[in-house]
């Protein structure tokens, strides 16, 4: 099932930068794709050049530096309320 929370009813901010921000400060060597990521914003968010499908890529490059299943759950479990 997929769930689509447009009017912030369900969680309150943006879940896909909390989870990568969580991800940074538990894996710190997602640092080394920040260059990455900063460029892929620029290309496609200033200068409109690119997909979103493109940038997103490079932002989810993140999931190769986690155990995902176990940082979901944990994230989750921290997050829930």
């Amino acid at each position: 099932m997929n769930v689509y929370d447009f009017d912030k009813t369900i969680y309150k901010n943006d879940s896909t930068a909390d989870f990568f921000l969580y991800c940074l400060r538990k894996h710190p060597r997602i640092i080394g794709i920040l260059p990455s990521i900063c460029a892929g914003f620029v290309k496609y968010y200033i200068f409109r050049k690119g997909t979103k499908t493109q940038f997103k890529e490079k932002i989810f490059k993140f999931v190769n530096y986690i155990d995902y299943e176990k940082d979901i759950r944990e994230f989750w479990n921290k997050k829930q309320r």
